[in-house]
């Protein structure tokens, strides 16, 4: 490395090193980039424990083991099962995506990444 240097002047940087050091830069920086999306999309969204008090009318709530009940204002399913009323975001907890309630098969389907759950919301 010395040899390119001139001697005697002042220390140059190498126009060719200069170069090579920021094309070299800028593509680890797209790589950065690129890799951190690829992991974020894949990488599941890490849930906490939460809870509200929820306000239905009567008339929405299901029967034992009848088709969930899907509150719009607070974007949950409302189950009546055996054990009691449960509710459901209906938010997939990998990708965030809208799971909806599929009556043919009596599970929720989420059709971002086609991960089934049953009616307790546990992954199938």
């Amino acid at each position: 490395m010395l040899g390119r240097f001139q001697h005697g002047g002042p220390r140059r940087y190498p126009r060719r090193t200069f170069v090579r050091n920021t094309v070299l830069g800028s593509v680890a920086l797209v790589l950065a980039q690129l890799g951190g999306g690829f992991l974020a999309f894949f990488w599941p969204l890490k849930t906490g424990a939460f809870g509200t008090e929820i306000i239905v009318p009567g008339s929405a709530i299901p029967e034992v083991g009848g088709e969930p009940y899907r509150d719009q204002a607070g974007k949950f399913f409302l189950i009546n099962n055996e054990d009691g009323l449960l509710a459901l975001y209906w938010k997939c907890p990998h990708l965030g995506c809208t799971v909806p309630w599929n009556e043919g098969s009596g599970e929720f389907q989420c059709p971002c990444h086609g991960s089934v759950y049953d009616r307790q919301g546990v992954l199938v």
